[in-house]
């Protein structure tokens, strides 16, 4: 992952700790961070010198789909997996297993606080995190 300067296209930070294509990438809700999927993990880093923060593994296959709403995030996997974590220390909030599901896409609705998914199938689902 590269970190450009948008109006000079001039290279400002390299991110290299990915060992798989990125599939997603969102900012951390304080703009000086980043969080990136690639492979089974997701990926915090700053923006500023391309220096991890922390990781996010586990994830049952490739995470295609990854959303940041304030201080939390949540990250769904081709394995069917949805994980809604803090970001600031990794903390899992919940898991979802959407069962012989592919996960492709995601958004996150803040209130009432729900998650849609996009599936390999053709699904669509949507989660409530209130339930």
């Amino acid at each position: 992952a590269k970190v450009f300067n948008a109006d000079s296209g001039t290279l400002l930070a390299a991110y290299s700790e990915h060992n798989a294509p990125v599939r997603a990438i969102a900012f951390a809700a304080d703009g000086k961070s980043v969080l990136s999927a690639g492979g089974n993990s997701v990926h915090i880093w700053k923006i500023e010198d391309a220096k991890q923060l922390s990781q996010v593994t586990g994830f049952e296959g490739d995470v295609n789909a990854l959303a940041v709403n304030d201080e939390t995030a949540v990250a769904a996997s081709a394995g069917g997996s949805i994980r809604h974590f803090r970001v600031a220390d990794r903390e899992l909030i919940r898991e979802i297993i959407s069962l012989n599901q592919v996960i492709l896409s995601l958004a996150w609705r803040a209130l009432p606080p729900r998650i849609c998914t996009g599936g390999l199938d053709g699904t669509v689902a949507v989660w409530d995190l209130d339930t």
